[in-house]
This record gives C-alpha cells, structure tokens and sequence, in this order.
C-alpha cells in the first residue's frame, strides 16, 4: 500500500507552507494507516450553501427517503477536508495538537506548541483513489452509523462521516533544537500512535479508527537555511549536561 500511495504523492504548492524560523532543524514525518481514517471537518464555513441547507433539512420533523439520503450527503460533504488543489487533506493543526498531547507524558506540550512546526499548513492525505468530492462520493469513501443522540429527546440519529480505508500521509516537521532535543521528539512521534488521528479515534473516545504506524527521519537542514544554533559544537561540561538530560527522559519512559 505504501508504495502505491507514492506513487499518487502530491505535491503541496509553496503558499501552502509555513516559514521556517530562524534556527530550525528539519524532520520528515510519516504515518501510515493501520485502521481507517474518519474525518469531522472543524472548517466549515456556517454561511455556505451546504451548511444552511443541512441545518434547515436536519430540523425538519419528518423526512421522506430522499430527504434523508439528501442529509446523509450534506454532513459528509461538510466533514470532509477537501481542498480544490490537493483533494483530501489533513490539517496540520491537527498533526501538531497530536504531538503535542503525546509530548505531555514529559510535561512537554508547551515546548512543542511553541517550538515546533508543521511546515505544510494542509497535508495531503494519501491513499489509491479519486480526488474530487464526486468521485469520493460515487466510490463509497463514507462510513454511515447510528449514535446515541445526547440532546433532547433521546433515541439515535444517523451519522455519515468520509472514511478512507487505507491511507498514509507525509509531513515536514521543523523545531528548534535548543528548546525540543531530537531524541525527546521520537519519543513523542512513537508514543502519538497511541492517540491516532481523525474522529472517532482511540485517543479522544476509545473508537478504532485512525490508528497509525508512525516513523522520523533523520533531522536535516535545507540548502539556504541559516545553520541552526542546535548544530554548534558542545564543550565537555554541556556535553555531560546534555547526557543527563537525555537519560532523565529515558527513565521516565
């Protein structure tokens, strides 16, 4: 799966990337699908066509079939990250929120919402298939289900989510070295996979979905970029210092 999802790699256009501050050392992040993914757009526009016509078909007291097909297709359609240039995309808030709940195992969370970025501001999701909204729809990419409705008058609604069964996704991460150790972030990057991503996912509420397997490439700088301040050379005292830290981590693991 893996070596087809490369083939289909998109490439992200340059608006669609961060600036890298000063300083900062790369990494290149993947993960690789090991349960479907569930998505639950937190982008909607409330003032577009789609969210007005399901908020108006979703209060109606009584359906008929195509109404509610109507309004299984709506909340799909505005759950799903779609970009016009990339198709399916994951954002990279959310990669970053994920890391950085793993990272308050050490009481680090704050170091990586603040010294670590996630270059690609939208990630492409990779997996072998259609692109456009259409074609998902038309192949199926939807998980449909019956849930506990916790407002008012009980019983159980319908939910329909876009659900992508095999998938995998790259993204270029850039921290800086003197604030996040390059030996704490693959900690961190090993322990997410006990998270997952998207909806429905082990971390937020116990659901098998969006399970990973997660990997880190060596750190790297890009041609251009200025020397991080994380590749000076350490003198003997900092070298120890810097010894101790590292083992301090592993003990908490």
């Amino acid at each position: 799966m893996k070596g087809k999802n490369e083939e289909q790699k998109v490439v992200v256009p340059s608006w669609y990337r961060r600036v890298v501050p000063e300083g900062y050392v790369r990494a290149d992040l993947h993960l690789e699908g090991r349960s479907p993914l569930l998505m639950n757009s937190g982008e909607t526009d409330p003032d577009s066509d789609d969210y007005r016509a399901f908020e108006a078909l979703s209060k109606a007291r009584s359906k008929t079939v195509e109404q509610k097909a109507q309004l299984r297709r709506l909340e799909w359609s505005l759950a799903l990250y779609l970009d016009a240039d990339l198709g399916p995309y994951i954002p990279a808030k959310n990669v970053q929120e994920m890391l950085r709940e793993s990272a308050t195992k050490w009481r680090r969370g704050a170091d990586v919402s603040r010294s670590l970025v996630v270059v690609e501001y939208r990630i492409p999701l990779l997996y072998d298939g259609p692109r456009d909204e259409a074609g998902l729809w038309a192949a199926g990419y939807r998980y449909t289900t019956l849930v506990a409705n916790a407002g008012a008058g009980s019983g159980r609604v319908q939910r329909c989510r876009p659900e992508f069964a095999d998938w995998s996704l790259d993204a270029t991460l850039a921290f800086d070295p003197e604030d996040l150790d390059e030996h704490l972030l693959r900690m961190v990057v090993e322990r997410s996979q006990k998270y997952g991503l998207g909806d429905y996912r082990q971390g937020k509420s116990g659901g098998p979905y969006g399970a990973f397997a997660a990997s880190l490439s060596e750190s790297y700088t890009v041609l251009g970029d200025p020397t991080p301040n994380g590749e000076k050379v350490r003198d003997a005292t900092e070298e120890k210092a810097h010894a101790v830290k590292v083992a301090r981590i592993q003990t908490v693991t």
